[in-house]
């Protein structure tokens, strides 16, 4: 409880404030009390940069992760967050930036419903290694709500609620303070976020206000955030375009050119830390909680350790037991059991196989196999694992490395860095079956599928970019066709093409064209989406 002298009480409400100036005058009564010159001193120590979204927020950011450290870097602050929308996409690239550059890199993610853009944001903070293991599932179990029929705010709510150990909630919506509180206590926070650089005004302020009164109530720690989109304002010039994209609206043309349109969008430009530090001027107290939160979290929680797969089939000898025995049986039905070189071979590749640690991955991909053939599927062996007489023992393969000479260093051997890999080819018409199969038969919690990341190339940039200013798609077919030059040739050279002047099929006002061109050209080598990767 606060003691009286916490407190000092002046007589505002006779000067004609607000409402909700007064809330917020209020706030900085009680908060800022006592805290005299220390205020200066943390107003100098502003340095972490707690919201950052890079472009694997898809559609939604506009800079590489790596780009945003070097940034950050540049300006001086110690430690970033990383808070993409329902994705740690970004993370590897963000991880080895951070520490190639020396600054500490924070692991979160914003976590959106999947369907409802109205719908409150929360941001999740990983304190160690158990916070990313609890985050990757989080997000694993929202993207799932995207498969669901109907889903409203309270199912997406019921995920945020969940036990969790290691992560820190920061709330935006007043709201679901107290809601958060209950499930996770103090690692809940209030989120005050500004991005404008003049500050905040009108509903905003009210709407502040009221977040820090609540979490006041509730006894709740509040910090403070900038919502960071890109590196440089220059980029701004792209975000309406991706906004058209996202939501499959139309960009407003009322403004000259892309340049005129992200005029607003610029608020969201990191900025530095005297910028961030100004913002918050009013909000000392909460600019510490920031800087005291960022000390209790980790930097670079990704696991290092591989871990290896292991075969859900119980025996009751050891891995590397069941493993010698198949291929001492498979030396029988390969005619090479007695065979002193095959032997030889076999007695190598198996030493080198339980010294790397790869036992149980053999066994794994022999059951994948061996199920498959049962099927009645067809399937090859792809790359450098042909190149293995234990592969050719378990059936994996019916590529006989002795009798073409196949050297196993290869495909193994004591100083490969990176880790080897056995691909199964199948049937596209068949090959779904058998993953299904291997997603029941591991469990769902102990499998998952891998994604392709597919960025924007010319032909879908300038697609993208002719339905954002207006095209139909049966507009977009028919101009494609009717044009001499290609995708690739338009982009490559857009001064060229301004050049030509409008081609005679473009269906509307010509000026229309040269933002088209323009916004494709931004938009190359940006993610697009995410697509199954070819190998399942």
């Amino acid at each position: 409880m606060a003691r009286a002298d916490d407190y000092r009480i002046v007589n505002i409400c006779h000067v004609g404030l607000s409402y909700s100036m007064v809330l917020q005058c209020l706030y900085a009564i009680v908060v800022l009390g006592r805290q005299g010159s220390r205020n200066l001193e943390i107003l100098t120590n502003m340095n972490v940069l707690l919201d950052v979204k890079s472009w694997y927020s898809l559609l939604e950011g506009l800079d590489p992760p790596e780009r945003l450290v070097e940034k950050a870097v540049e300006s001086g602050y110690q430690a970033v967050a990383l808070t993409d929308v329902n994705s740690l996409m970004g993370l590897p690239a963000f991880v080895e930036s951070a520490s190639r550059l020396g600054i500490r890199s924070i692991t979160g993610a914003t976590l959106a419903h999947p369907r409802l853009p109205q719908c409150p944001r929360v941001i999740a903070l990983a304190g160690a290694m158990e916070g990313y293991a609890e985050l990757c599932a989080l997000i694993t179990q929202i993207k799932r709500l995207e498969e669901s029929a109907t889903i409203d705010e309270g199912d997406f709510l019921s995920l945020l609620l969940q036990n969790s150990k290691d992560l820190r909630f920061l709330v935006e919506e007043p709201k679901w303070l107290a809601t958060f509180q209950k499930s996770h206590g103090n690692r809940t926070f209030g989120l005050v976020v500004r991005s404008q650089t003049e500050g905040v005004s009108g509903r905003a302020k009210y709407l502040e206000s009221v977040l820090l009164e609540q979490a006041m109530a509730l006894g709740l720690k509040s910090v403070v955030s900038s919502r960071v989109t890109m590196a440089d304002p220059k980029r701004a010039v792209v975000e309406p375009l991706l906004w058209a994209i996202r939501t499959r609206g139309i960009v407003d043309l009322s403004s000259d050119g892309l340049a005129g349109l992200g005029v607003n969008a610029m608020k969201n430009a990191l900025c530095t830390p005297q910028a961030l530090q100004h913002r918050f001027r009013d909000l000392p107290r909460l600019c510490q909680n920031t800087i005291d939160l960022f000390g209790d979290l980790e930097s670079n929680v990704l696991p290092s350790k591989i871990l290896f797969p292991t075969p859900r089939e119980k025996w009751k000898v050891s891995g590397s037991v069941r493993l010698r025995h198949l291929c001492k049986r498979g030396m029988g039905r390969r005619g090479y059991a007695t065979d002193a070189e095959a032997n030889k071979r076999l007695a190598l590749e198996l030493g080198l196989i339980e010294r790397l640690g790869f036992t149980g991955y053999f066994l794994v991909v022999r059951s994948i196999a061996k199920k498959a053939r049962r099927m009645g599927m067809s399937m090859a062996l792809r790359g450098s694992a042909g190149n293995s007489l234990v592969c050719f023992l378990l059936e994996i393969t019916e590529v006989d490395p002795l009798r073409f000479e196949l050297p196993l260093e290869r495909f193994l051997h004591e100083g490969r860095t990176d880790l080897p890999d056995i691909d199964l080819d199948f049937d596209w018409k068949t090959r779904d079956s058998i993953i299904d199969w291997a997603i029941r038969h591991f469990g769902e919690e102990r499998t998952c599928r891998i994604s392709s990341h597919l960025f924007f190339q010319p032909r879908s940039a300038l697609r993208e970019s002719c339905r954002a200013f207006g095209l139909s798609n049966d507009q977009i077919g028919n101009f494609f066709r009717s044009i001499s030059q290609s995708a690739e040739e338009l982009l490559e050279n857009p001064i060229g093409a301004k050049k030509r002047g409008v081609p005679f099929a473009f269906p509307l006002e010509g000026d229309r064209w040269w933002r088209i061109l323009e916004g494709a050209v931004a938009l190359l080598g940006m993610p697009h989406h995410l697509s199954i990767h070819p190998g399942g």
